[in-house]
């Protein structure tokens, strides 16, 4: 009995409505963000955990997650490409590593130049 009864309610909504010729309501369903490529954000935390260990060679995880404000779970999270951070969390990175955004989040940074001699 208890399981007719959403049924019944059902039917009769789909009556009601389709009757005064109003749409019946629809299902809501939440969209979400597709999921970045495993690859890049274990690209982007080695850079991350590079950048904190040659800049800043006594500069823990926790050190770090304190400046930024946010747990050293979460910094190691990202670090190991666990965690994918938000645009404003790799602003504050980038700011903290004193390197321009880009150099954060392109998949193959350039490489400097070697000039070339003509002779």
């Amino acid at each position: 009995m208890a399981e007719e009864l959403p049924e019944a309610l059902g039917r009769a909504l789909r009556k009601r409505t389709a009757a005064r010729g109003v749409a019946p309501p629809q299902k809501k369903t939440r969209r979400r963000a597709p999921k970045p490529d495993a690859t890049l954000l274990k690209d982007l935390g080695v850079r991350l955990q590079t950048l904190r260990r040659t800049l800043y060679p006594r500069l823990t995880q926790q050190a770090a997650a304190d400046i930024l404000g946010v747990s050293r779970y979460w910094l190691g999270q990202v670090e190991t490409g666990r965690a994918d951070p938000q645009y404003s969390q790799l602003v504050a990175l980038a700011t903290l590593y004193r390197v321009p955004l880009r150099c954060l989040c392109d998949p193959a940074p350039p490489q400097p130049q070697e000039a070339s001699h003509e002779s």
